[in-house]
């Protein structure tokens, strides 16, 4: 009996919150209902940029076939207009290669455009490598090889190898290693020293041009072939003859003094 009161006492308490809360409910649909009938009103007078630029057909208009989202497909056979090709003009384009300095004026003339030269282009390094090497069976000894290097006027130096530095100037124009590691002359062990060959070495560009740096290099190689007796080679180590000089000394030739 208790149960049954407890019962119908809840289910009076659900029925009088109903009721009180059933009007404002109401209200409040309504008020929903009246917003989004305004909002829908509004939406359908609003200004459509897309449409007024052009850049989709009005609505009143039939939409093509081929209109897919917001793009049309187009034939990749169909030559673009004149028109579109005018306003494609520019787009996409990077930076002009010379640089476009628009000075600032203070009249109502148009911007002046000063364009500033290109800087040349940095040569490549490049080496030019010849080796005097020791006839068949034979080899270089240490007393006639200094003295064949300062004859061509070359010191020993920096990394103990011996250096060619033109008159006038502050850093060697080519150098002279052994072929032998680690390629370096003791100058204390020169006298007792052999070996199968040098490589002399030049760096380009240089501080002079390329073919007047190879003409000192060769000069000097092919003086030094001459007292030592040995065979004037390229970087391979390969005895050069006429064509092989003329194709370095046209690879020397491309460098301008730096």
């Amino acid at each position: 009996m208790d149960v049954l009161r407890t019962i119908l006492i809840i289910i009076g308490v659900i029925l009088i919150a109903g009721i009180y809360l059933a009007e404002p409910l109401k209200r409040r649909w309504e008020q929903w209902q009246e917003q989004r009938a305004h909002n829908k009103g509004h939406n359908d007078q609003t200004f459509d940029s897309d449409e007024a630029l052009g850049l989709r057909p009005s609505r009143e208009e039939e939409l093509p076939d081929e209109w897919v989202g917001s793009a049309y497909i187009v034939n990749r056979d169909d030559s673009p207009s004149s028109d579109a090709l005018d306003d494609l003009k520019g787009m996409g384009r990077g930076n002009d290669p010379l640089d476009v300095d628009l000075s600032l004026r203070t009249d109502d003339s148009e911007p002046e455009l000063e364009r500033k030269p290109a800087t040349a282009p940095k040569q490549p390094d490049e080496v030019i490598v010849l080796t005097l090497m020791a006839q068949k069976g034979k080899r270089l000894r240490g007393p006639v090889l200094l003295k064949a290097l300062q004859d061509a006027d070359l010191a020993h130096g920096e990394m103990q190898i011996f250096h060619y530095t033109p008159e006038g100037h502050p850093h060697p124009l080519f150098s002279v290693a052994n072929i032998l590691e680690p390629g370096h002359f003791v100058m204390s062990e020169m006298v007792e020293m052999e070996t199968p060959g040098v490589a002399l070495f030049m760096q380009l560009p240089a501080a002079i041009d390329g073919a007047e740096a190879w003409a000192a290099m060769h000069q000097r190689a092919a003086q030094m072939a001459k007292v030592l007796k040995a065979d004037l080679c390229d970087a391979q180590r390969r005895p050069l003859d006429e064509e092989g000089l003329l194709r370095l000394e046209q690879q020397a030739a491309g460098f301008k003094a730096v």
